[in-house]
């Protein structure tokens, strides 16, 4: 499934202003952000520009995030009949994932109860006593003390610098695979940054006609990474990880792994509005084409030489760097569309007509 939406961002106001914001929650949430806006300038220009900068946790143990969103939007008013915006925006953010679930009887008060050394037994015959000796905010996805980390673990942190001006290498993947916080090191995460530029050009023909065409690129990269067979390593008191069980690879099926998505997207709108008699009409037609490559690859085997993974029936060797799916699929698009708005005293009667044409095509290596 799929679709987009037209977003319509207003206008920069026509004095200038600056501002800033400050917000402090629980669990470590901090969002700062300032704002500019020139005004009109020569009577002919005008900018917006917007910043923001936010982390914290969940309440759940090490759910945290970091990201920043930008705006940036330019105009410019050369005469009566033609207006030009040209806008940049993005989100780039990290997080960890915190989506193993467990029955609400698993989190009842045990304080009695020693998780030391919890493993693979542990979680399939007793995982409620355990989950309750963890306590109610505890989060089952894998992560270790930030103190224990290893170096070369601790070199492969996430941070924002890398999310928001590398981008994502496919294959033997020199940036991520840990995501840092309050203490805690995550190997489920979430990584992501999708820019978008916007130009947009309005023309206005007479007072009842006028046409508005709008451009756009957009190159989203980025990834989501777990841990294999998570729970067969054992937890300390506090519900993180061993990390020298981990790390000695406690078994072949403990690993990491990572699923990329990496797209773009570019297109044109071009749309005209305008009246006959009481009755609005318009008509336009789009054309918009999007790539995008999918793959996996092993990010970690954790000391084990190389691990066996099954494509069907066929178990393969793979080892850190190797991908084991990997394809690009490429989607162009066509369409043209005519609406109105057609208006008889105190009834009023909608037509549309839209013609599609649409291909889809996969490239599998």
């Amino acid at each position: 499934p799929g679709g987009s939406i037209n977003v319509v961002t207003k206008d920069a106001p026509a004095k200038r202003s600056m501002g800033a914001i400050a917000t402090l929650g629980q669990n470590g949430v901090m969002k700062y952000g300032v704002d500019y806006n020139s005004g009109l300038v020569a009577d002919k220009f005008s900018f917006i520009g917007r910043v923001n900068y936010m982390e914290g946790n969940g309440w759940r143990n090490d759910t945290f995030y970091k990201g920043a969103q930008y705006y940036f939007s330019g105009m410019m008013y050369p005469n009566d009949k033609n207006v030009f915006k040209v806008i940049l925006h993005g989100a780039p953010q990290y997080h960890a994932y915190s989506y193993y679930g467990f029955p609400a009887a698993a989190f009842a008060d045990r304080a009695d109860i020693d998780t030391t050394g919890v493993g693979e037994a542990a979680f399939k015959d007793n995982y409620g006593a355990y989950v309750a000796g963890f306590g109610r905010d505890w989060n089952g996805h894998p992560y270790v003390a930030e103190d224990a980390l290893t170096d070369d673990l601790k070199d492969r942190e996430t941070s924002l610098m890398d999310v928001l001006f590398n981008s994502t290498e496919v294959g033997n993947s020199p940036q991520g695979g840990i995501v840092v916080g309050n203490d805690v090191a995550s190997f489920d995460n979430n990584v992501f940054h999708k820019p978008q530029l916007e130009l947009h050009h309005s023309l206005k023909l007479s007072d009842l006609t006028k046409v508005t065409s709008t451009a756009f690129f957009s190159s989203g990269h980025g990834y989501g990474e777990n841990v294999n067979s998570y729970y067969k390593v054992a937890r300390n008191a506090d519900g993180t990880m061993v990390t020298d069980n981990l790390i000695a690879g406690s078994s072949s099926s403990v690993y990491q792994y990572r699923n990329y998505s990496l797209h773009s997207q570019f297109g044109l709108l071009s749309n005209v509005e305008t009246k006959l008699g009481q009755h609005d009409l318009s008509g336009g037609v789009e054309f918009r084409f999007w790539k995008s490559r999918h793959a996996g690859e092993i990010m970690n085997t954790f000391g084990s030489d190389d691990l066996t993974y099954y494509i069907g029936n066929n178990g393969q060797k793979f080892e850190t760097g190797d991908l084991y799916y990997d394809y690009t699929t490429t989607k162009p698009q066509l369409t043209g569309f005519v609406h109105a708005l057609w208006k008889f005293n105190n009834l009023n009667v909608m037509t549309d007509v839209q013609v599609a044409q649409v291909s889809y095509n996969i490239l599998e290596d």
